[in-house]
């Protein structure tokens, strides 16, 4: 049950991240931006992205506005803030110390020398 429960929370904080680094590649619209990482993401439910969506809005780490629209809708297109690019930049230094010693871990042999 842990284990389940570790890996929803590490998805979730992975698909944040995720969401603002495509975010912070260019500005885009909610359907765009979950059709794109539904590749990545194929178990969750399209509905979650707009979940994380609203909360980092609500959080000030992105900001949207009204865009073109093609015939249809008016689109709500999401652009990264200051705050966002510091948050996003911060949780990849983070992870740059576990991620290390996670891909150096199989490498050491049977003394635990590299």
């Amino acid at each position: 049950m842990e284990a389940a429960r570790l890996d929803t929370q590490l998805k979730k904080g992975f698909l944040e991240l995720c969401i603002l680094q495509e975010i912070k590649r260019q500005d885009i619209y909610g359907y765009e931006l979950a059709r794109h990482l539904k590749k990545y993401y194929q178990d969750v439910d399209i509905s979650v992205f707009y979940t994380v969506l609203r909360r980092l809005h609500k959080k000030l780490l992105v900001e949207s506005y009204e865009g073109d629209c093609s015939g249809g809708p008016v689109r709500k297109y999401y652009r990264i803030t200051e705050e966002g690019i510091r948050y996003l930049d911060q949780k990849k230094r983070r992870l740059e110390f576990p991620l290390q010693n996670l891909r150096t871990a199989g490498n050491r042999n049977v003394t635990g020398r590299m």
